[in-house]
């Protein structure tokens, strides 16, 4: 069955010694990553085993971009792991070798299908949800967004955020509704409440709302910039969680996420829409993960 996600934005006054390499170059992308094994390691098998570490490496790093790792065995993020293979392009190849304190290391670069990653992913994720007890569960969002002034400007930069939620979901094989009750209230009378009002507000509808199971509640605030002869810093601060709504309208939260960031730009402009991208996606990314792993945890 075909889950929903309510998705609403309300606007206010608005493992080694080298770090991991990503380059995509259109559905195709190279990863360089450091590998160990034992300076004396030589012959066929090790290499082979070498080149299986590396690319499985490789795949780790790359799923880092659409979920959050898991260490369980039967996790969707260790099962594409271990099917590394099937997205390695061509052979690993070895940059160099360093020597370090009897290790031998190996920085090798790792051309991946990026396309397929996301297919195998996303198939994955649809099959787990076909099992899936929760099959009528749907999801809403209300994630307000405050600080952001300009009229014009708010519609700008909500459309932005909300395609970063609709894509992070959708990667999961999620999709995107309405409830126009609660958006009418977050948006006409609870929209000018101090945080926490605001959120025993909408938690109070959540519970009131028989059709919704999940939702996901909470704001990202734009703070004030600070700017001086050589460029700006904009920060913002997200605060989200995620509940579920049982059937005696009791919410039970399953996860909460908070967090600050701060970057810097010569635009005043770029650094304040930079910035709450940022907050959209890690936030979104983030509970998108906790979302699947609550539904991996009932089947």
């Amino acid at each position: 069955m075909m889950r929903k996600i309510f998705l609403m934005l309300v606007f206010g006054v608005w493992s080694c010694l080298l770090m991991p390499q990503l380059t995509l170059a259109n559905d195709i992308g190279t990863v360089v990553v450091c590998i160990e094994s034992s300076e004396n390691a030589a012959g066929d098998a090790v290499q082979k085993s070498a080149m299986q570490k590396a690319g499985q490496q490789a795949v780790k790093k790359a799923l880092g971009r659409f979920i959050t790792p898991a260490a369980e065995a039967d996790s969707i993020f260790q099962k594409m792991i271990s099917e590394a293979d099937k997205y390695i392009i061509t052979p690993v190849k070895v940059l160099k070798t360093e020597k370090n304190k009897g290790k031998k290391l190996l920085f090798c670069e790792v051309k991946l299908d990026f396309t397929s990653l996301e297919a195998g992913l996303r198939q994955k994720i649809q099959l787990k949800q076909e099992s899936a007890v929760h099959q009528d569960d749907e999801v809403f969002f209300c994630i307000r967004v405050i600080g952001v002034n300009e009229f014009s400007q708010k519609q700008v930069e909500e459309n932005r955020i909300m395609n970063v939620y609709a894509d992070a979901f959708q990667t999961f094989g999620f999709h995107k509704s309405m409830a126009d009750e609660i958006i009418l209230n977050a948006t006409e009378k609870y929209q000018d409440l101090e945080y926490q009002d605001y959120l025993e507000q909408v938690r109070e509808d959540v519970s009131n709302s028989v059709e919704i199971s999940i939702a996901v509640i909470g704001e990202i605030r734009l703070l004030p910039s600070e700017t001086d002869a050589i460029g700006t810093n904009s920060s913002s601060l997200c605060k989200v969680m995620i509940v579920k709504n049982n059937a005696e309208g009791q919410l039970e939260t399953l996860g909460t996420f908070s967090d600050k960031y701060t970057i810097r730009r010569s635009s005043q402009a770029e650094a304040e829409k930079l910035v709450l991208q940022k907050a959209a996606y890690n936030s979104a990314k983030y509970l998108a993960h906790v979302t699947l792993k609550h539904w991996q945890r009932g089947s």
